[in-house]
């Protein structure tokens, strides 16, 4: 519609003498109002290229409900980040994870100092992203507009066939996600991203000797096996929780051999190994450690009877503990995790407080065991009841 100043302008053009000049000019008038117009819708719908930086402790170090300064962990350079643009529809308080608000995504690297560098990734057969030095990396360009972005490490794989982009992760995972709302517009363009919060669990494996085992001079520990596990993968709904309710315990966590190292030289009994798992219910499970004691042929430590979830942000501190010449203790502590925590705390002060929730008897250490026998092994539940209620309430390490 003209405002009142081109009617003003046209209106005796169109109506006095000379209506052919007239026509021409009113022609001309009306092409360059149109003009204007498609310029200013140009103008509006520039794009803009937008950046993206970590906070410094940008992955979660305990959950969203107990941390209490929102701090966490510097995560490490060359981890790779997915970035997720979803705008906002006019008037709306955030964008609905919907394929129809979906404006775009990125992938990124952790470099020096938690910033994020665009990059090319690649995906292995299990869907294991890694960094691509020979890619291409495409920005994420929008147009002005309220967005809310989500941001996953590491950069899996976003499913966008659905009414919902949907995401698979497997065990072995340090799976984290966040979402941080900003205004993009000519000259803002680059947002901070808030803290990634941890949606895995890490489970710690230690093996240590009570002052009365002097007969244990060496371990060395073999391939262990968890069932009853989280079927892997989970499915989650972009950068949201994980469905932990509504997945089966069904899988099967094998953690290899050179997972082991010996943290302490001068100490060979001692040694340690971690792993990340996905989350599970409550549920029992089942553990398999192959133990070689004293340079012997491997046992058999096998532990069922035991209930227990593993819940996301968490560290479970599992310590295989021998003690007199023919026990083995299984304790296991919980704690927030912090980190990967590392041989420092192998045996140290930084062990969170453990259970005993079960014993081996009948286990030779001297030379001759191994082979066929399977020490048996009797669970602590009648004293414990469930385990997750025991370490809640803060039992004590017998």
């Amino acid at each position: 519609m003209m405002n009142k100043q081109m009617k003003s302008i046209i209106h005796p053009l169109m109506f006095g003498s000379g209506f052919g000049v007239r026509l021409l000019l009113y022609g001309s008038l009306l092409l360059f109002a149109t003009s204007c117009t498609e310029a200013e819708g140009l103008m509006e719908r520039s794009r803009e290229t937008v950046n993206f930086s970590l906070p410094t402790g940008g992955l979660a170090s305990e959950s969203a409900a107990t941390r209490a300064d929102g701090g966490g962990v510097n995560m490490t350079a060359g981890t790779t980040v997915r970035v997720l643009a979803y705008r906002r529809p006019n008037g709306a308080t955030d964008a609905a994870l919907s394929n129809a608000n979906y404006a775009g995504e990125a992938t990124y690297k952790v470099t020096l100092g938690s910033v994020l560098e665009l990059c090319s990734v690649t995906l292995d057969a299990n869907g294991t992203p890694s960094v691509d030095a020979g890619g291409t990396p495409v920005p994420l360009e929008l147009i002005a507009g309220d967005y809310d972005f989500y941001a996953i490490t590491p950069a899996l794989k976003v499913d966008h066939s659905g009414s919902e982009p949907t995401l698979q992760v497997r065990h072995h995972t340090d799976y984290a996600v966040s979402v941080t709302s900003k205004p993009i517009s000519p000259g803002n363009s680059t947002v901070g991203l808030t803290t990634l919060q941890r949606q895995c669990s890490l489970l710690t494996f230690n093996t240590d000797r009570a002052a009365d085992a002097t007969a244990v001079t060496s371990v060395e520990v073999g391939e262990v096996t968890l069932s009853a596990m989280a079927a892997e993968p989970m499915t989650a709904i972009s950068t949201q929780v994980l469905n932990v309710a509504g997945n089966a315990n069904t899988g099967t966590l094998t953690i290899p051999d050179n997972t082991f190292t010996t943290p302490d030289p001068s100490k060979p009994y001692k040694t340690y190994g971690e792993v990340v798992c996905l989350p599970k219910s409550s549920d029992e499970f089942i553990l398999k450690m192959n133990v070689g004691i004293n340079g012997a042929t491997p046992v058999l430590l096998q532990a069922s009877g035991i209930t227990m979830g593993f819940d996301p942000c968490k560290r479970y501190a599992f310590t295989v503990r021998f003690k007199g010449d023919k026990g083995i203790e299984l304790l296991v502590g919980v704690e927030p995790w912090t980190d990967s925590v590392g041989s420092t705390q192998v045996g140290g002060s930084n062990i969170p407080v453990q259970i005993v929730v079960g014993e081996w008897t009948d286990v030779d250490f001297g030379t001759n065991v191994g082979g066929n026998h399977i020490p048996p092994f009797t669970p602590n539940v009648a004293a414990w009841g469930d385990l997750d209620t025991a370490i809640q309430v803060g039992a004590k390490q017998n």
